[in-house]
């Protein structure tokens, strides 16, 4: 460390920042990698969104100074490159539920697990609506509800697990040792 030179204490600053500030965005990226692979679960796609929305929920309610509004961005466009969804619309989803947990944090945290589910319930119903109304303008039809109705099921069906997950990580790197 004595020896080091100023320049390159300050690249290992810019670097660790960029890294901290890249890393959800990365995190977000191969989860929508992962689950594109052509696994043979029934509903992939629908859960490869749901999963992503979930985490920008839990990554925004438990580390929102690693999760801005500009870092989702950059990580809901290198989702979008594997998600079957319209243009836009998951990171139109991911920016609107971040921002929604930030402006409801403080109540969700002292509301608890139901209450944070109940308002995913909403936002994962409104996002299932308008991916049903914007493939129905696309498709100038009236298409089936069903689908729309599966995916905002699944995604409220898999907050419980998604919820032990996030805490049990928490735990496990937050606990304080005796």
């Amino acid at each position: 460390m004595i020896f080091e030179e100023k320049k390159d204490l300050e690249f290992r600053a810019w670097f660790k920042a960029f890294l901290r500030f890249m890393l959800p965005a990365l995190g977000l990226g191969v989860l929508a990698l992962f689950f594109s692979v052509p696994f043979r679960i029934p509903g992939r796609p629908e859960l490869q969104v749901a999963i992503l929305l979930e985490a920008v929920w839990f990554y925004t309610m438990y580390a929102p100074q690693m999760m801005w509004a500009g870092n989702i961005f950059v990580g809901g466009l290198l989702c979008e490159i594997f998600v079957p969804t319209p243009p836009g619309f998951l990171v139109f989803w991911m920016i609107m539920e971040a921002e929604l947990v930030r402006v409801v944090r403080m109540r969700l945290c002292e509301g608890g697990f139901l209450f944070s589910w109940f308002l995913f319930s909403f936002v994962s119903c409104g996002a299932s609506l308008s991916l049903w109304g914007l493939f129905a303008l696309r498709d100038f039809l009236f298409l089936s509800p069903h689908p729309a109705m599966f995916f905002c099921l699944l995604s409220i069906g898999i907050y419980p697990l998604f919820y032990l997950l996030w805490n049990s990580v928490l735990y496990f790197f937050l606990r304080t040792k005796r």
